[in-house]
């Protein structure tokens, strides 16, 4: 290649190497940078307020503040300090008698061979298990005719819990139909309740899940027993049931609520320690205040319960059956008040997986099935 040539591309390379320095620190570019920063900073102040509209268009109403503030202020009667009125107490105390199975029927059974010596001396209570039984709740496919084939088909914990509904049934009686209209949507609660306890308590490993499911369905014994007092407090379980305001209605009208009446009887009945520590403590997680005198190990069992009965109460008093709906035990979730510490109190006890547990298909299933059987 002739030299000129070579000399002649290497000036031109030379300037465009020194135009191109020139054009990156012109005015143009700068603002071009600038341009650029500035539609970043932009494009972030846009998501900011976004965010904030977001926020604040999830601010409670004034209802929701007022229903609020009137939850925090609530106060939950208890045993220890006399709140309550010791009148409907002591009328509460002259219903009729327990039935004589209800006290060893809420011991820690667990054979069947010792529950079937107590089923068997009461051909009425054999009776009516084994109708049940053979019931579409339970969809047998060859008709059970005797309490022991009853016990190895549905289980102990089972067939118990059945007897000791049955036994807490002959306890109570009732006048009105909207009496026998709330009962059977308490019976239909506390079976479920006892039901998905034993579900939940298996799931996370309890021990005692059996004792677990035992005392949820005892913990309505105080709403069975104000039930059948008081005829007129039948519409607290018909109608708005939530929880929350059947609680703060049976405090209004009878200056007391089923945590205390429940525990009461138990105690009057002679009922086991535990199972009478277990309904006294019953209501203790809707304030989110724990009697921290208790062991850890009942406290996670009572918010266990809790949340079990809570559970159940949504799908007997409020939706009426249906499919399980709740994803997650909280109040963002639920919007629902008797879940405002939820998260709280199952992170205090460790019971984190029972939100995987109550998300789970099978749950669910399990769950509807015994909805579509009580056809509530």
């Amino acid at each position: 290649m002739p030299i000129d040539l070579l000399i002649s591309l290497s000036l031109v390379l030379i300037l465009l190497i020194l135009l191109f320095t020139l054009w990156n620190k012109s005015p143009q570019k700068s603002r071009l940078s600038q341009t650029h920063s500035r539609s970043v900073a932009s494009s972030a102040s846009l998501k900011m307020a976004s965010s904030a509209q977001q926020e604040a268009n999830h601010q409670p109403s004034e209802d929701e503040l007022a229903r609020l503030n009137e939850f925090f202020e609530f106060q939950l009667f208890d045993a220890k300090n006399q709140q309550h009125k010791e009148d409907f107490l002591n009328d509460i105390l002259t219903l009729r008698k327990p039935h004589p199975m209800l006290i060893p029927l809420s011991r820690n059974i667990l054979e069947p061979k010792e529950l079937f010596d107590i089923i068997k001396t009461d051909p009425q209570l054999v009776a009516k298990i084994i109708t049940i039984v053979n019931s579409p709740l339970y969809g047998v496919r060859k008709p059970i005719t005797n309490i022991n084939h009853a016990i190895i088909f549905l289980g102990v914990v089972q067939v118990k819990n059945i007897a000791t509904q049955f036994v807490l049934e002959k306890t109570v009686a009732f006048v009105s139909r909207r009496q026998e209209l709330a009962y059977k949507r308490i019976w239909s609660a506390c079976f479920l309740a006892s039901s998905i306890s034993l579900i939940l308590a298996k799931e996370l490993n309890f021990e005692n899940a059996a004792e677990i499911s035992t005392r949820c369905l005892l913990s309505y014994i105080g709403d069975i027993s104000i039930l059948a007092a008081k005829p007129e407090l039948a519409n607290i379980y018909l109608d708005n049931a939530a929880l929350y305001n059947r609680v703060k209605q049976s405090q209004t009208l009878i200056g007391t609520n089923a945590a205390i009446v429940g525990s009461v009887l138990a105690k009057e009945w002679k009922l086991p320690s535990e199972i009478v520590s277990s309904i006294a403590n019953s209501l203790t997680p809707l304030t989110g205040k724990l009697d921290t005198s208790l062991p850890a190990e009942q406290l996670s069992e009572v918010i266990l319960c809790y949340y079990a009965c809570r559970l159940a109460d949504t799908l007997i008093f409020e939706q009426n059956g249906g499919t399980p709906e709740i994803q997650e035990l909280s109040f963002e979730s639920t919007g629902k008040l008797e879940f405002y510490y939820a998260k709280k109190l199952i992170n205090f006890a460790k019971l984190d997986a029972i939100n995987t547990a109550i998300s789970a298909t099978a749950f669910k299933r399990k769950v509807s099935e015994l909805l579509s059987h009580l056809q509530v």
